[in-house]
């Protein structure tokens, strides 16, 4: 059995979450390890969902690709480091590797991780762990969804899981976004 790691925010999860999901099971997966990131933020820009809401929203897309998973929420653990830089200096590296560390001490035995973020691909590989690259482009991002909310109301449903869009009426999660979001978009108001 090939255990999979895959690890994001999901705030919201999306359509290219699924995907992810979706190719991990194409690669041989049978059992996937998600971590949701950052859990220990909320209700805050660029967190506008709890990690309960998170998690529900995440399984709504696994339970769709059929596979066995276990969701870890784990708290923001690189505070002290850059995210998403191409470009790695063997000092960031080690940072970068005892943020790795940390992370896979919080999940079970995994052989893969399906990620591209350079910031934990990169010491994951070094660290011996076979990462592979998600498929292409991601056709939409958490950070897009939040922002044609807060400045222009459009709910990007195309995006979601009609399930995720009922949940997120049901539980106010719009309105929740809306007023969390509009901080961190509030530079792009015309």
């Amino acid at each position: 059995m090939t255990k999979g790691l895959v690890i994001a925010r999901y705030q919201p999860a999306h359509i290219s979450h699924m995907e992810v999901f979706d190719f991990a099971k194409q690669q041989g997966i049978d059992e996937l390890f998600v971590i949701k990131g950052s859990a220990d933020k909320q209700r805050i820009p660029r967190h506008p969902f709890t990690p309960e809401e998170c998690v529900d929203m995440v399984e709504m897309y696994l339970k769709r690709i059929n596979i066995k998973y276990s969701i870890f929420p784990l708290e923001d653990v690189s505070q002290n480091i850059k995210k998403d830089d191409e470009y790695l200096s063997e000092t960031d590296l080690k940072d970068y590797e005892r943020y790795a560390l940390m992370l896979i001490s919080k999940v079970p035995k995994f052989e893969v991780a399906i990620l591209g973020n350079p910031t934990i691909k990169v010491p994951l590989e070094r660290l011996g762990y076979k990462v592979i690259p998600p498929m292409g482009e991601m056709n939409c991002s958490a950070t897009y969804i939040r922002r044609e909310y807060a400045l222009h109301n459009d709910r990007c449903e195309d995006l979601l899981l009609p399930e995720q869009v009922d949940y997120m009426d049901k539980n106010g999660l719009y309105d929740i976004m809306k007023e969390t979001c509009l901080e961190e978009f509030r530079g792009e108001l015309r």
